[in-house]
């Protein structure tokens, strides 16, 4: 049985055990200034919220100077609307440039020899493991499959009144 040489680190890292401290130092302070930001949007309509509720010292900061209340929500208006424009300008460059191409597709069909070479494993047990309703793997110390037993051998691994219920099963089918 060959083996395949295996990298301790996949490429993409699903465990944040596996992520170093720097790279999780850097992605929380990216998380803290995006909710900084977040934040800060938010702040004008927790003002008008608080105001409509009976919070008055909005009364100071934005009835007091009506004219700086309006620049501020043309600013805001703008920067919306520059954003937005930027987004529908880049959807329509993108829609424009790969609107004929199709480069989606069925992944290629995997047959018994390729996954057989994946999982470092024979192809006929490949075959077995895809013929079986029922199905037990074992594996070693690195967690590489060793063997793979089906149907009655499978259901050996299983408790005595489980295997009952499956018999049960299948001579219902």
């Amino acid at each position: 049985m060959s083996t395949i040489e295996r990298p301790r680190i996949p490429e993409i890292i699903r465990r944040p055990d596996l992520v170093g401290t720097p790279k999780k130092g850097l992605l929380a302070l990216v998380a803290l200034m995006g909710w900084i930001l977040w934040l800060y949007l938010l702040m004008p309509l927790g003002a008008l919220l608080a105001w409509w509720f009976g919070y008055h010292r909005l009364d100071l900061f934005i009835l007091s100077d009506p004219a700086r209340t309006v620049n501020t929500l043309q600013f805001y208006t703008l920067i919306i609307g520059i954003g937005g424009l930027l987004f529908i300008l880049w959807a329509s460059y993108n829609w424009l440039r790969f609107r004929r191409m199709d480069r989606r597709g069925a992944p290629p069909e995997a047959n018994a020899e390729v996954i057989a070479q994946a999982f470092s494993i024979e192809p006929s047990k490949v075959q077995l493991a895809q013929s079986g309703k029922v199905l037990a793997f074992d594996f070693d110390e690195l967690g590489q499959i060793i063997q793979i037993e089906a149907d009655r051998a499978a259901l050996a691994h299983f408790p005595q009144g489980s295997q009952a219920n499956s018999a049960k099963t299948d001579s219902a089918n």
